[in-house]
């Protein structure tokens, strides 16, 4: 009897690909920059925050992304970089055209070494703001797969707006780990949790696992329009006079960047301008 089999991806690949390809957090900073490269941007700036949860920022003003590109294209792993046309004339702004640096489509996997939870909001001309949401722990329970995992996804009309989504977004990410018995998925998912929640608990037994981390995380003051500002205002650098853009939020920031914030005062932004 003939069969068939096709490969399978546990959601630990993704980690695998993103944070264990990274060695530091300037590599993973530059990987993200060459992404506002990519997308024609002008100007690429890192702010780090302080606050009782470090959050640093990547901001760009490029072409952005709409709600369909973030789903399509920045979730897809391995993108179509290397037989895809040029970037259209009309999201280059008056640039000539660039050579592509982000050539295999991981980069943007490089900010899971940077915190546990990326918030991506972007901002494409004549198109909504959209943001999503996505806890890269979800990655290190090896007992499930890529696709048994759903990121927030929405779309909202002001800028201003969104501090008040933001608390919708971390309930939908925790439906992850709330699911209901009449989910066709519910026993696979209870039982990858509950092997992952076992080995954890086994190895760091006064230590939260990662589905009580993800669960306890707050989103209240986590982002707020001080964190926002750095970017409204590089978008209004743009020569085209349009809001177009990405930033992209690293909560929780890691040691290598909260550090620069660690006595508590805001420090001078690290600045790149690309040319």
């Amino acid at each position: 009897m003939l069969n068939t089999a096709s490969f399978q991806t546990r959601a630990r690949a993704i980690d695998h690909l993103g944070r264990g390809q990274i060695a530091d957090a300037p590599t993973a900073v530059s990987e993200l920059w060459k992404n506002a490269y990519d997308a024609y941007a002008r100007g690429v700036e890192l702010h780090i925050h302080s606050g009782d949860v470090v959050v640093a920022s990547i901001c760009d003003n490029g072409h952005g992304m709409d709600a369909e590109t973030l789903s399509s294209k920045w979730l897809v792993v391995g993108t179509e970089s290397k037989v895809a046309g040029p970037v259209p004339v009309e999201d280059r702004y008056g640039l000539p055209e660039r050579a592509r640096l982000g050539e295999k489509g991981i980069g943007r996997l490089s900010a899971a070494f940077l915190s546990p939870v990326t918030l991506v909001v972007s901002k494409r001309v004549g198109r909504p703001y959209a943001a999503l949401l996505v806890d890269w722990r979800f990655f290190e329970n090896p007992y499930l797969f890529i696709n048994d995992v759903r990121f927030p996804l929405v779309e909202f009309g002001e800028l201003r707006e969104f501090p008040a989504l933001l608390a919708q977004m971390f309930e939908e990410l925790k439906g992850n780990l709330q699911w209901s018995g009449a989910s066709p998925h519910a026993d696979h998912l209870a039982a990858a949790w509950d092997r992952f929640d076992a080995i954890e608990r086994e190895q760091n037994p006064n230590t939260p696992t990662t589905r009580e981390a993800i669960l306890a995380l707050a989103p209240e003051g986590i982002i707020t329009w001080d964190h926002f500002s750095p970017w409204w205002q590089l978008m209004h650098q743009a020569e085209d006079g349009d809001l177009h853009g990405t930033a992209l939020f690293t909560i929780n920031a890691n040691t290598e960047l909260a550090c620069w914030v660690a006595d508590g005062e805001y420090e001078s932004p690290d600045t790149q301008k690309v040319r």
